[in-house]
């Protein structure tokens, strides 16, 4: 007698679902939590091991090791950062002031690479309507971005300007190519990377904090230019 044949059940649909933004906060939120007590006590193992250590090359190798503590730590905060909710407290800030400061704070973390962009900022007397802390990471965040990716002798160009009731802010880098991800998707979908130690939330997090202010961010390639073109629009008024 020939037993059954055991039936081979058919695959199942495809039920991947996006996961809300607030469950990635929490999960981010709660991972960091674990992982840093970890690092702690990581970090007080080696205290006491360095207190206790009297051969030199151990006292050395102790500290490098703590080194690389310190840094995965700031690593996991800048990631904790990143996914967590927008706080935003906006006034009016004087624009020229503003763009001084993001010039200033700019340079001061890109030294080397600080006369390879081009400013070119003609605000007048006008104001931001803006929270000033947030939109500086914002800023930052994009010019760093200009400065890794940076390709060839040519000159980054930052232009700001006012324009009615908005201040335009342009970003216009030299690129023999368009990027790997689509430039109308930059900013729209997190956790996408394209290099080691980036995780896709650079971008996502401009985006947030610029449209959580009335303002837009937006990315295009100049193909017959060969240029990235980045604008980042602000809400601005003239001073009463």
């Amino acid at each position: 007698m020939t037993p059954p044949a055991h039936s081979v059940p058919e695959a199942s649909p495809d039920r991947s679902t996006e996961v809300p933004w607030d469950r990635v906060e929490s999960f981010v939120g709660q991972l960091t939590h674990d992982v840093r007590n970890g690092l702690n006590a990581l970090e007080l193992q080696l205290t006491f091991l360095g207190e206790i250590s009297t051969d030199p090359e151990a006292v050395d190798e102790i500290k490098r090791i703590r080194g690389t503590l310190a840094n995965l730590t700031k690593q996991l905060q800048a990631v904790r950062v990143s996914t967590s909710a927008v706080s935003l407290h906006p006034f009016d800030y004087p624009a020229a002031d503003f763009f001084e400061d993001l010039r200033e704070r700019f340079e001061r973390g890109q030294t080397p690479a600080k006369h390879a962009f081009e400013w070119r900022i003609a605000v007048g007397d006008a104001l931001l309507r803006i929270d000033p802390d947030m939109t500086m990471l914002a800023l930052l965040e994009l010019l760093a971005n200009a400065s890794h990716f940076r390709a060839g002798d040519a000159k980054t160009i930052i232009e700001a300007a006012v324009q009615g009731e908005m201040a335009l802010v342009t970003l216009r880098e030299h690129s023999p190519q368009p990027p790997a991800i689509p430039m109308e998707d930059w900013g729209c979908h997190p956790l996408l990377s394209t290099r080691r130690g980036a995780y896709g939330l650079g971008l996502f997090r401009v985006r947030h904090i610029v449209e959580s202010q009335g303002g837009c961010f937006a990315a295009r390639y100049d193909a017959p230019a060969q240029t990235l073109v980045s604008t980042v629009t602000l809400p601005a008024a003239s001073p009463s």
